[in-house]
């Protein structure tokens, strides 16, 4: 009987999820680069092929984002094929395009080569200030042997 009831509810939810999402700006393409300073690694835990690294570092950010912010890397290397996983938080302080100043969270989700390149997907929320109602995703790579990230992500401010 739920079968027979789903498009009704479906007929019935549609419409109070569209005016919503009608309140969201278009996204705007933003790019950049961000550069790693004062790199700190710590050994959390080495099993067999497996390590498990915290990496924190400090960003400073170029390009459509301008600012810095401290960022916290877990990091998941299989020592025999040197494949590396990651997530990453970052708490950004500064401006994006033509924003005013203010802090957003970025998290960072990624995979790669230790000593060669990698790539991730970004994701950016909670904006404060100069950035509140900021949200975004898009992509980053990092060629091999760098500490500077080139990424675009698509943002948009949340008007509701």
């Amino acid at each position: 009987n739920f079968l027979l009831l789903l498009p009704l509810v479906l007929l019935i939810m549609v419409p109070m999820i569209l005016p919503a999402s009608a309140c969201i700006a278009k996204p705007t393409l933003v790019t950049g680069q961000a550069t790693a300073s004062n790199v700190q690694e710590t050994i959390l835990r080495n099993t067999g092929n497996t390590l498990v690294a915290r990496i924190t570092s400090t960003l400073t950010f170029t390009g459509d984002f301008q600012g810095t912010g401290p960022a916290t890397a877990i990091a998941i290397i299989d020592t025999s094929t040197y494949k590396l996983t990651f997530i990453e938080q970052v708490t950004f302080t500064g401006t994006i395009s033509t924003s005013k100043p203010g802090t957003v969270n970025i998290l960072i989700v990624g995979n790669g080569m230790i000593g060669g390149a990698s790539q991730a997907y970004d994701i950016l929320n909670h904006g404060t200030d100069g950035l509140k109602g900021l949200n975004g995703e898009g992509t980053q790579a990092t060629a091999a042997n760098s500490q500077t990230t080139t990424f675009s992500v698509k943002i948009n401010f949340d008007q509701r």
